[in-house]
Protein backbone atom coordinates (compact mmCIF):
# COMPACT_ATOMS: atom_id res chain seq x y z
CA UNK A 1 0.00 0.00 0.00
CA UNK A 2 2.75 2.49 0.99
CA UNK A 3 6.19 1.99 -0.50
CA UNK A 4 9.09 4.41 -0.05
CA UNK A 5 12.40 3.95 -1.84
CA UNK A 6 15.64 5.83 -1.17
CA UNK A 7 13.86 8.83 0.33
CA UNK A 8 15.87 11.88 1.31
CA UNK A 9 14.03 14.68 3.09
CA UNK A 10 14.76 17.79 5.08
CA UNK A 11 14.54 21.57 4.83
CA UNK A 12 15.74 24.12 2.28
CA UNK A 13 17.17 21.36 0.12
CA UNK A 14 19.39 20.08 2.93
CA UNK A 15 18.63 16.46 3.84
CA UNK A 16 17.98 15.52 7.44
CA UNK A 17 17.21 11.93 6.46
CA UNK A 18 18.65 9.87 3.60
CA UNK A 19 18.17 6.38 2.22
CA UNK A 20 14.78 5.74 3.83
CA UNK A 21 12.99 2.61 2.58
CA UNK A 22 9.48 1.73 3.80
CA UNK A 23 7.05 -0.99 2.79
CA UNK A 24 3.78 -1.05 4.74
CA UNK A 25 0.93 -3.20 3.49
CA UNK A 26 -2.76 -3.10 4.30
CA UNK A 27 -3.44 -4.24 7.86
CA UNK A 28 0.11 -3.41 8.99
CA UNK A 29 1.46 -0.70 11.28
CA UNK A 30 5.00 0.67 11.12
CA UNK A 31 6.32 2.38 14.26
CA UNK A 32 8.94 5.07 13.59
CA UNK A 33 11.25 5.42 16.62
CA UNK A 34 14.29 7.45 17.51
CA UNK A 35 15.63 10.23 19.74
CA UNK A 36 14.67 13.90 19.61
CA UNK A 37 15.77 15.50 16.37
CA UNK A 38 16.07 12.18 14.55
CA UNK A 39 13.65 13.35 11.85
CA UNK A 40 10.55 11.32 12.66
CA UNK A 41 8.08 14.15 12.20
CA UNK A 42 10.06 15.41 9.21
CA UNK A 43 9.51 12.01 7.62
CA UNK A 44 5.75 12.14 8.23
CA UNK A 45 5.58 15.68 6.87
CA UNK A 46 7.27 14.48 3.68
CA UNK A 47 4.97 11.49 3.31
CA UNK A 48 1.88 13.68 3.66
CA UNK A 49 3.28 16.25 1.23
CA UNK A 50 3.92 19.23 3.52
CA UNK A 51 7.62 18.93 2.71
CA UNK A 52 8.99 18.14 -0.75
CA UNK A 53 11.17 15.07 -1.04
CA UNK A 54 14.76 15.88 -1.93
CA UNK A 55 15.34 12.48 -3.50
CA UNK A 56 13.69 9.07 -3.73
CA UNK A 57 10.17 7.89 -4.39
CA UNK A 58 6.86 7.68 -2.49
CA UNK A 59 4.28 5.27 -3.90
CA UNK A 60 0.71 4.70 -2.66
CA UNK A 61 -1.21 1.74 -4.02
CA UNK A 62 0.99 1.70 -7.12
CA UNK A 63 0.77 5.45 -7.82
CA UNK A 64 3.89 7.62 -7.59
CA UNK A 65 2.95 10.62 -5.40
CA UNK A 66 6.47 11.96 -4.79
CA UNK A 67 5.75 15.28 -6.52
CA UNK A 68 2.04 15.41 -5.76
CA UNK A 69 0.71 18.25 -3.61
CA UNK A 70 -0.54 17.44 -0.11
CA UNK A 71 -4.18 18.21 -0.91
CA UNK A 72 -4.12 15.83 -3.88
CA UNK A 73 -2.40 13.12 -1.84
CA UNK A 74 -5.30 13.32 0.59
CA UNK A 75 -8.08 13.70 -1.95
CA UNK A 76 -6.93 11.41 -4.75
CA UNK A 77 -4.61 8.92 -3.04
CA UNK A 78 -6.07 8.59 0.44
CA UNK A 79 -3.21 9.74 2.67
CA UNK A 80 -4.63 10.93 6.00
CA UNK A 81 -2.61 12.61 8.75
CA UNK A 82 -3.34 12.95 12.46
CA UNK A 83 -0.89 15.61 13.66
CA UNK A 84 0.61 15.86 17.10
CA UNK A 85 -1.68 17.85 19.38
CA UNK A 86 -4.87 16.69 17.58
CA UNK A 87 -5.69 20.15 16.14
CA UNK A 88 -9.44 19.87 16.55
CA UNK A 89 -11.70 22.86 15.99
CA UNK A 90 -12.85 24.34 19.30
CA UNK A 91 -16.38 25.71 19.37
CA UNK A 92 -17.49 22.89 17.09
CA UNK A 93 -19.15 19.66 18.13
CA UNK A 94 -17.76 16.16 17.79
CA UNK A 95 -20.14 15.56 14.88
CA UNK A 96 -19.02 18.74 13.10
CA UNK A 97 -15.34 17.88 13.51
CA UNK A 98 -15.94 14.38 12.15
CA UNK A 99 -17.98 15.70 9.23
CA UNK A 100 -15.03 17.82 8.11
CA UNK A 101 -13.12 14.64 7.41
CA UNK A 102 -15.72 13.52 4.90
CA UNK A 103 -15.63 16.56 2.67
CA UNK A 104 -13.52 14.75 0.05
CA UNK A 105 -16.16 12.06 -0.33
CA UNK A 106 -18.98 12.14 -2.90
CA UNK A 107 -22.02 13.95 -1.52
CA UNK A 108 -24.11 10.78 -1.36
CA UNK A 109 -21.55 9.14 0.94
CA UNK A 110 -21.08 11.94 3.48
CA UNK A 111 -24.10 10.94 5.55
CA UNK A 112 -22.30 7.68 6.40
CA UNK A 113 -19.20 9.39 7.79
CA UNK A 114 -20.26 9.52 11.43
CA UNK A 115 -21.69 5.99 11.37
CA UNK A 116 -18.42 4.66 9.97
CA UNK A 117 -16.40 6.37 12.70
CA UNK A 118 -18.74 5.16 15.44
CA UNK A 119 -18.23 1.60 14.23
CA UNK A 120 -14.58 2.04 15.23
CA UNK A 121 -15.00 4.32 18.26
CA UNK A 122 -18.49 3.65 19.66
CA UNK A 123 -17.55 5.60 22.79
CA UNK A 124 -18.14 8.79 20.82
CA UNK A 125 -21.79 7.98 20.16
CA UNK A 126 -23.07 9.76 23.27
CA UNK A 127 -20.84 12.81 22.68
CA UNK A 128 -21.71 13.84 19.14
CA UNK A 129 -23.23 17.20 20.09
CA UNK A 130 -20.65 18.12 22.70
CA UNK A 131 -18.03 20.78 22.00
CA UNK A 132 -14.69 19.00 21.53
CA UNK A 133 -13.06 21.23 24.16
CA UNK A 134 -15.21 19.52 26.78
CA UNK A 135 -13.85 16.03 26.02
CA UNK A 136 -11.06 14.19 27.79
CA UNK A 137 -7.70 13.83 26.08
CA UNK A 138 -8.46 10.27 25.03
CA UNK A 139 -11.85 11.24 23.63
CA UNK A 140 -10.28 14.11 21.70
CA UNK A 141 -7.72 11.73 20.23
CA UNK A 142 -10.51 9.43 19.08
CA UNK A 143 -12.16 12.40 17.35
CA UNK A 144 -8.88 13.39 15.70
CA UNK A 145 -8.29 9.86 14.40
CA UNK A 146 -11.97 9.52 13.50
CA UNK A 147 -11.84 12.73 11.47
CA UNK A 148 -8.90 11.31 9.49
CA UNK A 149 -10.66 7.97 9.02
CA UNK A 150 -13.80 9.73 7.81
CA UNK A 151 -12.07 10.36 4.49
CA UNK A 152 -11.68 6.59 4.01
CA UNK A 153 -7.90 6.71 3.61
CA UNK A 154 -5.58 4.05 2.31
CA UNK A 155 -2.68 5.28 4.46
CA UNK A 156 -3.00 6.73 7.97
CA UNK A 157 -0.12 8.75 9.46
CA UNK A 158 -0.21 9.15 13.25
CA UNK A 159 2.08 11.61 15.03
CA UNK A 160 2.41 11.06 18.80
CA UNK A 161 -1.11 9.73 19.47
CA UNK A 162 -0.33 8.62 23.04
CA UNK A 163 0.99 12.00 24.16
CA UNK A 164 -0.52 12.85 27.55
CA UNK A 165 -2.80 9.81 27.66
CA UNK A 166 -2.98 6.97 30.17
CA UNK A 167 -1.73 3.62 28.80
CA UNK A 168 -5.16 2.01 29.15
CA UNK A 169 -6.68 4.77 27.00
CA UNK A 170 -3.98 4.29 24.37
CA UNK A 171 -4.62 0.54 24.33
CA UNK A 172 -8.33 1.14 23.79
CA UNK A 173 -7.67 3.47 20.87
CA UNK A 174 -5.18 1.17 19.13
CA UNK A 175 -7.21 -1.99 19.72
CA UNK A 176 -10.32 -0.37 18.25
CA UNK A 177 -8.37 0.99 15.30
CA UNK A 178 -6.56 -2.15 14.22
CA UNK A 179 -9.46 -4.55 14.78
CA UNK A 180 -11.61 -2.66 12.30
CA UNK A 181 -9.15 -1.57 9.63
CA UNK A 182 -7.56 -4.53 7.92
CA UNK A 183 -7.44 -2.57 4.63
CA UNK A 184 -5.43 0.34 6.05
CA UNK A 185 -1.65 0.89 6.19
CA UNK A 186 -0.59 2.83 9.31
CA UNK A 187 2.65 4.72 9.95
CA UNK A 188 3.06 5.69 13.59
CA UNK A 189 5.49 8.15 15.16
CA UNK A 190 5.33 7.38 18.86
CA UNK A 191 7.08 8.96 21.83
CA UNK A 192 6.47 5.89 23.97
CA UNK A 193 8.62 3.19 22.43
CA UNK A 194 7.07 0.35 24.41
CA UNK A 195 3.55 1.32 23.32
CA UNK A 196 4.65 1.76 19.72
CA UNK A 197 6.35 -1.61 19.41
CA UNK A 198 3.56 -3.36 21.30
CA UNK A 199 0.90 -2.29 18.81
CA UNK A 200 2.95 -2.18 15.59
CA UNK A 201 3.75 -5.03 13.23
CA UNK A 202 7.00 -3.39 12.10
CA UNK A 203 9.48 -0.99 13.64
CA UNK A 204 12.15 1.39 12.40
CA UNK A 205 14.75 3.27 14.45
CA UNK A 206 16.15 6.51 13.02
CA UNK A 207 19.56 7.75 14.14
CA UNK A 208 22.06 10.15 12.61
CA UNK A 209 19.88 10.76 9.56
CA UNK A 210 19.49 7.13 8.55
CA UNK A 211 17.73 3.90 9.47
CA UNK A 212 19.73 2.34 12.28
CA UNK A 213 17.49 -0.69 12.78
CA UNK A 214 14.38 -2.05 11.09
CA UNK A 215 12.36 -5.23 11.28
CA UNK A 216 9.37 -6.94 12.87
CA UNK A 217 8.25 -5.09 15.99
CA UNK A 218 8.56 -8.21 18.15
CA UNK A 219 12.20 -8.63 17.11
CA UNK A 220 13.01 -5.01 17.89
CA UNK A 221 11.47 -5.36 21.33
CA UNK A 222 13.90 -8.18 22.06
CA UNK A 223 16.89 -6.52 20.37
CA UNK A 224 19.65 -5.81 22.91
CA UNK A 225 20.50 -2.40 21.42
CA UNK A 226 16.87 -1.29 21.48
CA UNK A 227 16.34 -2.62 24.98
CA UNK A 228 19.44 -0.86 26.27
CA UNK A 229 18.45 2.44 24.63
CA UNK A 230 14.77 2.44 25.51
CA UNK A 231 13.88 -0.20 28.09
CA UNK A 232 16.87 -0.35 30.45
CA UNK A 233 16.35 0.11 34.16
CA UNK A 234 16.10 3.73 35.21
CA UNK A 235 15.80 4.95 31.64
CA UNK A 236 12.80 7.12 30.74
CA UNK A 237 11.58 5.55 27.51
CA UNK A 238 9.00 8.29 27.10
CA UNK A 239 11.56 11.06 26.91
CA UNK A 240 13.87 8.97 24.76
CA UNK A 241 11.20 8.48 22.14
CA UNK A 242 9.78 11.98 22.13
CA UNK A 243 9.53 13.57 18.67
CA UNK A 244 8.46 17.00 19.78
CA UNK A 245 11.69 18.52 18.52
CA UNK A 246 11.53 16.79 15.15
Amino acid sequence: MLKVEGLACGYSGRPLLTGIDIDVRSGEMLAILGPNGAGKTTLLSTLVGLLTAIDGKIVVDGADVTRTAAVKRARDHGIAWVPEGRRLFPGMSVMENLALGGTRLPADQRDLVVDNVLAIFPQLGSMLRRDVVNLSGGEQQMVAIGRALAMRPRVLLLDEPSLGLAPIVVDTIFDSLMEQLSDLAVVLVEQNVEIGLHHATQGMVLENGQVALAGPAAELRSNDAVRQAYFSSGHDSTSAGSATAD
